[in-house]
């Protein structure tokens, strides 16, 4: 097959179009494809599919491969820290403000003799 392969690579939770794409001139066929994208997800756990379109010259194209890897290791990615200026707090988002203070023991009994 003459001219080049198209190897798109997708991490996480990407879509084929976001992912990374490279070029490869020596995948002939849909067996080399197959090789290739075996080897590169194991190099490389965090890879999810791998996708391989063959372009000829005239810039047509056709898918050749697919593979999409059974266990991908997905990349925790920290939130960043929110930014906090001199003085103020910083609630966090698990938390919930509080409500009105509830009154002790004491405050109720003394309220009780008041009335």
């Amino acid at each position: 097959m003459s001219g080049t392969v198209e190897i798109y690579t997708v991490r996480d939770e990407e879509n084929l179009r976001d992912g990374e794409m490279t070029y490869g001139q020596n995948i002939e066929n849909r067996a080399d494809a197959a090789a290739d994208a075996y080897d590169r997800c194991q190099r490389d756990r965090t890879i999810r599919k791998v996708a391989y379109y063959a372009i000829n010259d005239e810039g047509d194209f056709k898918v050749l491969f697919v593979y999409e890897n059974p266990n991908p290791a997905f990349v925790k990615r920290s939130k960043p820290r929110p930014v906090q200026a001199a003085g103020s707090r910083v609630r966090s988002a698990g938390r919930r403000p509080k409500g009105p203070r509830k009154a002790s023991m004491l405050e109720k009994f003394l309220d009780v003799l008041r009335e």
